[in-house]
């Protein structure tokens, strides 16, 4: 669980350097290749906890909730340098070499 927060957290914190400001689930979901109930259920508890801001959508009659870093959050993130040797899941690839795989 708090790599999946680490991780979400890192794409926002991403993005947001990047000029995106608002996030919906469907633009993190594409972003970190994990599920829609997953990410609906832990930005749900990043939002209860204050870490995000919840805002209503524009587009589909306000059904659609975007999601911000709140100020504050932002601010410890870049006071504490929290993702400064954060290695985000996936970036390192470990590939075993064998030399016997494609002998014949």
């Amino acid at each position: 669980m708090p790599t999946i927060i680490a991780y979400l957290l890192y794409k926002m914190c991403e993005q947001t350097v990047a000029g995106t400001a608002l996030f919906t689930i469907q633009s993190m979901v594409l972003s970190t290749r994990l599920g829609r109930q997953t990410i609906a259920r832990y930005m749900g508890d990043l939002a209860i906890h204050g870490v995000l801001k919840i805002t209503p959508g524009y587009k589909q009659g306000g059904r659609a909730i975007n999601y911000s870093l709140s100020k504050s959050t932002v601010r410890v993130i870049e006071d504490t340098r929290l993702f400064q040797h954060y290695k985000p899941v996936g970036s390192c690839q470990h590939r075993q070499k064998r030399k016997d795989r494609y002998a014949k």
